[in-house]
């Protein structure tokens, strides 16, 4: 099977069960999802660790595994117990404090090594656990703060997902099939021109259309609209140039193998990390969520 049908396929299967959990399992703030971002958390964390570090230890990489959870389980569980606290609150206080305890630790082991032998790359080793707890740590806990968006969760979910997946499909599905102007990336040289505006555009229609596909979001001023588009639209080809940055640094085609057609979990979670606390900052700013 080509890896063009197995997209298909998987965008077929995968996003309609994902709109069922989010409709029809809201209990402990969709609790289903929070199992699938964890999941992906600890995967993606994986992936970059084996990536950037190949051949760690079960030690190392029981303390990625760590870094990368402690921001996104925190945020969740912080939701679920104190719901009634602002959704900033939810987000930042947890996930704060797991970054604060995460770097700590680090630093501690940095400034305690167990070895001599240590010493000489512990700057490296504490850069690679900043960006562990940062990517997907921190990023992540922005998507299990939406979890606990307090009226219309599901609705706000669900255009946050149209509107990222609806610019990597559409910039992929236009980028294979007319897409001639390539090189336009340094770092992904294969993304056309074609495909990078089909990807905005969607993101564009995507962030109009939701406040009318879901109509408990309510009005939504134009400009927020415009704003959501834009810089969504952005966060998410942000993100799927950086995860090829690293892959092209690591000298790897795919962070791993797990999803048919995608390659590795970090592969299919790249755009949403990144989206995720543009759109949460934004709901935030404009008085939409609370």
């Amino acid at each position: 099977m080509s890896n063009y049908l197995q997209r298909l396929l998987l965008v077929g299967i995968g996003v309609p069960v994902l709109v069922l959990l989010i409709l029809y399992v809201p209990q402990f703030n969709h609790l289903p999802i929070a199992i699938l971002v964890l999941l992906f958390c600890a995967g993606s964390g994986l992936e970059l660790l084996h990536m950037i570090e190949p051949g760690s230890s079960l030690a190392r990489k029981t303390s990625v595994l760590f870094l990368c959870l402690s921001p996104v389980l925190a945020t969740y569980l912080y939701g679920l117990l104190f719901n009634q606290e602002s959704l900033i609150s939810i987000w930042l206080i947890p996930s704060s404090l797991f970054l604060l305890a995460g770097f700590s630790l680090s630093a501690a082991t940095a400034a305690f090594p167990i070895s001599e032998k240590n010493i000489p790359g512990a700057l490296e080793k504490l850069s690679y656990n900043a960006f562990y707890i940062m990517y997907p740590g921190m990023l992540g806990s922005s998507i299990m703060a939406m979890l606990s968006i307090k009226e219309h969760s599901a609705q706000y979910l669900l255009w946050f997902m149209i509107i990222v997946f609806g610019n990597d499909s559409l910039a992929w599905l236009v980028g294979i099939t007319i897409g001639k102007k390539r090189n336009i990336f340094m770092v992904s040289p294969k993304k056309s021109l074609e495909g990078l505006i089909a990807g905005m555009s969607a993101s564009f229609i995507a962030a109009t259309l939701g406040p009318i596909l879901f109509s408990a979001i309510g009005p939504v001023f134009w400009l927020v609209s415009l704003c959501i588009g834009l810089f969504c639209g952005m966060a998410a080809i942000m993100g799927d140039l950086l995860e090829s940055a690293i892959k092209r640094s690591c000298k790897v085609k795919d962070s791993g193998f797990v999803i048919p057609g995608r390659g590795g979990l970090l592969d299919s979670f790249d755009s949403l990390l990144f989206t995720a606390p543009v759109f949460l900052i934004i709901l935030l700013l404009s008085g939409m969520v609370s």
